[in-house]
C-alpha cells in the first residue's frame, strides 16, 4: 500500500519509512549491546483547553515519521535492534470514535498500509509486555533537546518503564544525523515538493495584479 495526498499526487511507500529503520538500526548495532529496544512515541492530538476542539491540525512528531511514516495521532513504535523487527502500536479506540470520526480500523488495516512487522493496539500493558517478550536489557529513548528554542522533546511514557534500563543519550545523536543524510526514495519526495512550490510561485506570478491581497493569491 502507498499514501498520497490526492489522484495524480505522488505515491510514497512505506518502503521509505522501512529503508530509514534498516539504516538505523545498523547504526545501533554498532553502539548497543545484546538486547537493545528502540521504543519511539508519536505525536498527540492537542484539544483546545477543556473542550473536544482541536487546538491545530495534528502534525505527527518528527522523528516517528522518520522511522515509521505512520499519519495516525497516539501511536507508539518499537524497533527491536538484534531481530530487526519492527512493532506498530495504534491506540485502542473507545467505539464513540466511530459516531463522530467513521469506520475503527483494525490492527490488519495499520499492518496493510506501514507493512511493520506486527501490528498490536496499544492497552494498558500491551509495550511492558512486548518488551519482556523481546527479552529487552536496555531500552533506548528519545530526548531531543533545540539549542535554539530550549524546547524539549521528551522521551516516551509507558506502563511499566521502570522495570527496564533506560538510555536517553544514544539515540538522538544518531537519529538526527541519520535525518540530515536523505535516501533515494526521500530526495524523490523532496523533489516532488520543490516542483510544486515552483509551480504555484508560476502561477501566482502570471496572475497577479495591482491591489491584491495575499490571501487571494493563497
Amino acid at each position: 500500500m502507498s499514501f498520497q495526498l490526492g489522484e495524480n499526487t505522488l505515491k510514497v511507500t512505506p518502503k521509505l519509512f522501512a529503508e530509514n529503520r534498516t539504516h538505523l538500526i545498523n547504526e545501533l548495532r554498532q553502539k548497543v549491546s545484546h538486547g537493545g529496544v528502540v521504543v519511539l512515541e508519536g505525536g498527540k492530538e492537542r484539544f483546545r483547553y477543556n473542550t473536544d476542539f482541536d487546538d491545530l491540525p495534528f502534525r505527527q512528531e518528527s522523528y516517528f515519521f522518520w522511522a515509521f511514516g505512520v499519519h495516525e495521532s497516539d501511536c507508539y513504535g518499537i524497533i527491536d535492534i538484534d531481530s530487526g523487527k519492527s512493532i506498530l502500536l495504534p491506540p485502542r479506540l473507545h467505539p464513540d470514535f466511530a459516531i463522530w470520526s467513521g469506520k475503527i480500523e483494525p490492527e490488519s488495516w495499520f499492518l496493510e498500509k506501514y507493512e511493520t512487522d506486527e501490528v498490536h493496539f496499544n492497552d494498558k500493558d500491551t509495550i511492558r509486555d512486548i518488551l519482556h517478550r523481546l527479552n529487552a536489557q536496555q531500552i533506548l529513548l528519545l530526548r531531543a533537546e533545540n539549542t535554539d528554542s530550549g524546547s524539549i522533546l521528551e522521551p516516551a511514557e509507558f506502563e511499566g518503564k521502570d522495570e527496564f534500563n533506560i538510555d536517553i543519550t544514544t539515540l538522538y545523536p544518531i537519529l538526527a544525523e541519520l535525518r540530515v543524510i536523505k535516501t533515494d526514495l526521500e530526495l524523490e519526495v523532496l523533489r516532488y515538493a520543490v516542483q510544486i512550490a515552483c509551480d504555484a510561485h508560476r502561477t501566482v506570478m502570471r496572475n497577479i495584479q495591482p491591489g491584491y491581497y495575499e490571501y487571494q493569491m493563497e
